[in-house]
């Protein structure tokens, strides 16, 4: 896919995580997963091995910031995903 908001990029094994193991985590839907790759939330990674997924640091970010988030933090973020598909 061009025009990331963060281009994939190759990791090693233990800084990598499937796609799907991605979205049982955050517990969200796969075309959730696209929206949050699509805006630069998650960070997509390569394996050395091939596969794509995404890195693991992205995900415990997003895990942490969605346990901490205020709700106005959530409505801001909500915006900006309007906006940059608009």
């Amino acid at each position: 896919m061009k025009n990331w908001a963060v281009p994939p990029r190759v990791v090693p094994e233990d800084e990598w995580t499937s796609q799907d193991e991605a979205a049982r985590e955050l517990n969200i839907s796969h075309f959730s997963l696209g929206l949050l790759l699509a805006t630069g939330i998650l960070h997509p990674a390569e394996r050395n091995e091939g596969g794509r997924g995404v890195t693991r640091k992205s995900v415990e970010t997003e895990v942490n910031w969605r346990r901490t988030a205020t709700l106005r933090q959530r409505i801001v973020r909500k915006v900006r995903y309007i906006v940059h598909f608009i």
